[in-house]
């Protein structure tokens, strides 16, 4: 009996082993989105979602769209040594805001400026975070420099990692100031 009982027992090993194999598809994941909003009045916390596929920006996208209402929809996301480059969609929010403002989570927002610079900002702290990236570019269509019509301040996202609402703000300050 005891031959027959190591044979179990290595079944049984065996058949683990291979169950071990196959946890990483289809296993629950976290990751943490971060709603950022450094022009408003309100505060969002940061927001775990689950995921079972690879971990990508357009996961990310998808539960930012969900956690807020919003269409962070992007069409296509290139990732190189660090560095991400991000095509919004242009049926997402980021682009539909000037023309349609009936939305119940665009209501939260003054004006469609500081709901642009929530996606933009969110879209960027939660892929830098989960995905340990240190550049993110924002293009559009296709690849073209993202062009956001009416932002104030003004930005040329083209050639220059973003660098957050934050930055922006402090640049037309800085250049109000010395009267230029």
């Amino acid at each position: 009996m005891k031959g027959a009982e190591l044979i179990g027992c290595v079944l049984v090993l065996l058949m683990l082993l291979g169950l071990s194999s196959c946890q990483g598809e289809g296993q629950v994941n976290t990751a943490v989105l971060y709603p950022e909003f450094t022009h408003g009045s309100m505060d969002w916390e940061p927001e775990e979602m689950t995921y079972t596929e690879e971990l990508s920006p357009h996961i990310l996208a998808q539960g930012l769209s969900e956690a807020t209402g919003l269409s962070f929809k992007v069409e296509t996301a290139q990732m190189d040594d660090g560095t991400l480059t991000i095509d919004w969609a242009l049926d997402s929010t980021l682009f539909a805001v000037a023309e349609d403002r009936n939305s119940q989570a665009e209501a939260l927002f003054l004006d469609g400026d500081s709901l642009r610079w929530f996606m933009l900002d969110s879209m960027a702290q939660t892929v830098r975070v989960n995905l340990e990236i240190t550049s993110v570019y924002y293009t559009m269509d296709g690849g073209k420099p993202l062009v956001l019509e009416g932002l104030y301040p003004p930005v040329d996202f083209w050639n220059m990692p973003y660098m957050g609402s934050a930055f922006y703000f402090a640049q037309e300050a800085l250049i109000g100031a010395s009267g230029g």
